[in-house]
């Protein structure tokens, strides 16, 4: 799979695509770097955008991974998160925010069956928000967001962690699919719907 490095998450020079392994994306993810100034930490991104130009100038063409952001989520709402994740690969790692925060704050990033154009990334994100329970990070839903890499403030990381699960790819092909979910004071919650892409993607 293909992934966009920068040297600062703020960086405006134009992010070095690179092509990895799964094995390696998630072994060089596995430990958490200190930084005062979480800034400054370096970051990467799903998305590509065309080669030698910098993110805030177009764009990005297409999303190569999924990036799931669970912002300061309870106990129990992450149990149900991983419980709907478990049939499928992951690597999740506690964020920056993580140690000083009395909920959960994680991401997890899942591999994809193939890229998602950026024009489909609108209806994936929020279909696959919808799988998970509509706990997902509403700020981080465009195509081209960047993300920290796995980064804890100076003295703090044996707070954090990191955890990689083994499951089948997920297929994008249903999330691809405009779907209208019942709404309530923001949450989904229309569980017939949701059973039925539950059902569509483990097919």
């Amino acid at each position: 799979m293909w992934v966009s490095c920068f040297k600062m998450v703020a960086s405006t020079e134009p992010p070095q695509l690179k092509e990895v392994s799964w094995e390696d994306f998630v072994q060089k993810l596995s430990t958490h770097i200190e930084v005062a100034d979480k800034i400054k930490a370096p970051a990467i991104s799903p998305a590509e955008w065309p080669r030698g130009v910098s993110r805030g100038d177009v764009k990005a063409l297409r999303v190569h991974f999924a990036a799931l952001d669970l912002d300061k989520i309870t106990d129990d709402a992450l149990t149900a998160v991983l419980k709907i994740l478990a049939p499928y690969q992951y690597f999740l790692h506690t964020t920056h925010s993580h140690a000083a925060s009395p909920l959960n704050c994680l991401r997890v990033y899942l591999p994809l069956s193939k890229p998602v154009e950026a024009l489909q990334w609108p209806t994936f994100w929020s279909n696959l928000n919808a799988f998970v329970g509509g706990v997902l990070d509403k700020a981080c839903k465009d195509a081209g967001r960047v993300y920290l890499v796995p980064s804890a403030p100076p003295g703090m990381s044996d707070k954090n962690y990191c955890q990689s699960h083994d499951g089948q790819v997920l297929d994008v092909e249903p999330l691809l699919v405009k779907r209208t979910f019942a709404k309530t004071k923001g949450q989904f919650v229309s569980q017939t719907a949701l059973m039925s892409l539950a059902h569509e993607l483990m097919a």
